[in-house]
């Protein structure tokens, strides 16, 4: 821990489903005086962070309802888009990360960048998909294009298309 600049609270489920253990993490890490980052996906609301976390990420894949039941098992975009606008005014860094998933949410990325853009979201971080063999099967029922996956240029074109509307980050090297 002596080197250490920063701490991201996520993986393994939720964290906010144990708020006051997150809350706990979060003054112990600030005690080490540490940058604390949390990465959640959006279901719960968590302004009640507000001035104890730096970065807030939030995980969303698409702009599109019935998709987003899809990609997640779950029926709960309108209250992830609720809890990322009554994030917006949090004094830390709000983050949306999205994963690019060809032939799944190419159009819809660029309209969740504008819908983003428009509530005041500060940035998207995009990433291109990681496949492995175990969820293979999943994303190709979904309609994910393996093929494209591989392809830089379609990355990049997404991006660059969501760059209109709002800052968009992507993972260094």
């Amino acid at each position: 821990l002596e080197e250490a600049e920063a701490v991201t609270i996520s993986q393994y489920g939720e964290p906010l489903l144990d708020l006051e253990g997150v809350k706990k993490a979060i003054e112990f890490c600030k005690g080490l005086g540490l940058r604390v980052d949390l990465q959640t996906n959006g279901t719960m609301d968590f302004t009640d962070l507000n001035g104890l976390i730096d970065i807030a990420m939030v995980s969303l894949d698409t702009s599109n309802p019935k998709m987003y039941t899809k990609i997640t098992g779950t029926n709960k975009f309108h209250e992830v888009l609720e809890n990322i606008k009554n994030a917006v005014d949090m004094d830390c860094i709000l983050t949306v990360r999205s994963v690019f998933l060809t032939g799944i949410n190419d159009e819809e990325l660029v309209e969740l960048a504008k819908i983003l853009g428009d509530i005041g979201v500060e940035e998207h971080f995009i990433q291109p998909c990681s496949v492995y063999r175990e969820c293979l099967n999943d994303l190709l029922v979904l309609g994910f294009d393996v093929e494209r996956s591989n392809n830089l240029f379609e990355y990049l074109k997404v991006v660059y298309n969501c760059s209109e509307f709002i800052k968009v980050v992507i993972p260094g090297c």
